[in-house]
């Protein structure tokens, strides 16, 4: 998923929602950018909720906003990405079936890379759909990213990971840039995706135009999916929460 959705995640699993949480929430997506690699960072959840547990207790709740995420539980992503209802790839990858020749059209795209990023458009629709059901979503975050390497969970991260503060500070802050905190400004989300292609595969001449209205058609599709989706997954992730701390989450 998109930031947005995995910050409503998060919320909607743990019951409440603070800048710890927040930044966990999207700690799986941020961590490529340390050379973790999109899976590692997608699969270490669960051993860092036990790290914390040993070392620091403060930091429990960015480790659980992690696990609402990743695989590891599994998370929203796993449902999104991994397989869903039996069938794999996930929920986006099935839904983007729909979109996927426009979006290699629009986007100028290599077969292979297709339906892959058919599945980061229906991600984007999902980010609109949530910031209808969740109007300014990403304000926590925005407050958390770290000014200095000590905030909230800099240090944490650097004993975990065994890298330098000012890298997890830096992590947070540009990564950040890369996506649109606004899930109203589909033009805006447009632009950062042109980026993307640009920047991490070299494909340029994407038309933004139709790009805008791919993730239009996206958050059609999902619209009337999505109460029925988060519902769903968001209840197997908290059982699955409940069962690894023994602590009942609240209701929401």
């Amino acid at each position: 998923m998109f930031p947005l959705t995995h910050l409503y995640t998060a919320k909607t699993v743990l019951g409440y929602e603070n800048k710890q949480t927040a930044l966990g929430a999207l700690f799986p997506d941020y961590g490529s950018y340390l050379g973790l690699g999109r899976n590692l960072c997608h699969e270490i959840g669960l051993d860092m909720y036990h790290y914390a547990q040993e070392k620091d207790v403060s930091r429990l709740d960015f480790t659980l906003g992690a696990l609402t995420h990743g695989t590891a539980l599994p998370g929203i992503d796993y449902y999104a990405d991994e397989e869903y209802h039996g069938i794999r790839p996930g929920f986006c990858f099935q839904k983007g079936e729909a979109i996927v020749n426009e979006v290699a059209a629009a986007c100028q795209l290599p077969s292979q890379m297709a339906l892959w990023k058919a599945h980061n458009i229906i991600e984007m629709g999902f980010d609109v759909v949530t910031e209808r059901r969740c109007p300014q979503i990403a304000k926590n975050l925005i407050t958390a990213l770290p000014v200095t390497r000590q905030s909230f969970c800099g240090d944490f991260l650097a004993d975990y990971l065994q890298l330098p503060g000012e890298s997890i500070r830096e992590m947070f802050i540009v990564v950040s840039g890369f996506y649109s905190l606004d899930g109203n400004d589909i033009n805006g989300m447009a632009e950062k995706f042109i980026t993307s292609l640009k920047r991490r595969h070299n494909i340029v001449g994407c038309n933004k135009e139709d790009l805008i209205k791919l993730i239009g058609i996206a958050a059609e599709i999902i619209d009337p999916l999505y109460d029925d989706f988060m519902a769903e997954t968001t209840l197997k992730i908290k059982a699955a929460l409940h069962k690894l701390t023994g602590t009942a989450l609240p209701s929401v």
